[in-house]
């Protein structure tokens, strides 16, 4: 008897020992883990946009907001495929947009865009990525030096509820700048 509850100490101990794992090992684990979500995330991502690898990279690169100089001043400057949100006919969306916000719901965005033309912001619209995520544009231009025109006017307008990294120009990847006429 006394063999038989050695025996199943043993086998228990064994079983706690042998289960327990550093907290080193447990955290090598969770980054396999997450490296191989995000592999999968962008191998979705390259499969959906039919990029190949360096398109694909470079629109990766320009979605993350960087500072950028126009016309001598720093601006933060990002890029995404974008369109116009539906229910905005007549909107012609051009390469540079001065956007004020982005948001996951488009009510709040049109919402947004509403309280910013009775503001004075006439020409405000609303565009979005695939994802969707919603951007609240209050001017749109042909070259980043205009778009920062409506940059300006939105930080110096105090009335408007910004959150950083915005207002920021939007660089449309999707639509090209007219080319200047030789």
């Amino acid at each position: 008897m006394r063999i038989r509850n050695l025996t199943i100490m043993a086998i228990g101990t064994a079983l706690i020992f042998g289960g327990c794992r550093t907290t080193e090992q447990k955290e090598n684990d969770y980054a396999n883990a997450y490296q191989t979500a995000i592999k999968a995330i962008e191998e979705k991502k390259k499969a959906d946009n039919d990029l190949d690898d360096a398109e694909l990279l470079a629109m990766q690169q320009a979605s993350y907001p960087k500072f950028q100089e126009v016309n001598g001043e720093q601006v933060r400057m990002t890029g995404k495929f974008v369109k116009v949100s539906d229910g905005q006919e007549g909107i012609a969306l051009k390469k540079y947009n001065a956007v004020v916000a982005e948001f996951r719901q488009l009510f709040n965005a049109n919402s947004m865009a509403k309280r910013l033309r009775d503001a004075g912001y006439d020409g405000t619209f609303v565009v979005e990525t695939k994802e969707p995520i919603y951007y609240v544009v209050v001017a749109t231009a042909d070259t980043a030096e205009e778009a920062l025109e409506g940059v300006k006017r939105l930080r110096a307008d105090e009335k408007v509820v910004k959150k950083e990294p915005y207002p920021l120009i939007l660089n449309a990847g999707n639509v090209t700048a007219p080319q200047p006429a030789k």
